[in-house]
């Protein structure tokens, strides 16, 4: 096992879709996947640094895709987030980018292509 990996998952999603995430996340806890999201992240913590270290210190990124995170109006963090999982392996691999749709959206051209 890598020493650098903490987690078994990092949890990207939009703000707005925080209410169902918070239910997602519990039930991974609760089947014991080790979890970090932004709501591990320390008061004053650098956004970008710490979404930098959960992604790296994480077996894979859970996308979850919704009108809110990956739709016309997406958020643009998740959009960064899923371009480091992805820039870390392209072709998905080692599926390190685990993509989970919770609402009727039109895809993007780079997600359309992953099972989901």
């Amino acid at each position: 096992m890598d020493a650098s990996i903490h987690y078994d998952a990092f949890v990207s999603y939009s703000t707005k879709d925080k209410n169902f995430v918070k239910s997602f996340v519990s039930r991974l806890v609760d089947s014991g996947i080790k979890v970090t999201w932004d709501e591990d992240f320390e008061v004053g913590a650098f956004i970008p640094l710490a979404i930098e270290n959960a992604i790296k210190s994480s077996r894979c990124l859970v996308l979850v895709m919704s009108a809110n995170s990956v739709g016309q109006q997406g958020s643009q963090w998740v959009s960064l987030e899923q371009e480091m999982a992805m820039f870390r392996d392209p072709t998905n691999k080692n599926r390190g980018l685990i993509p989970v749709l919770i609402d009727d959206v039109k895809l993007p051209e780079r997600l359309v292509v992953f099972k989901y």
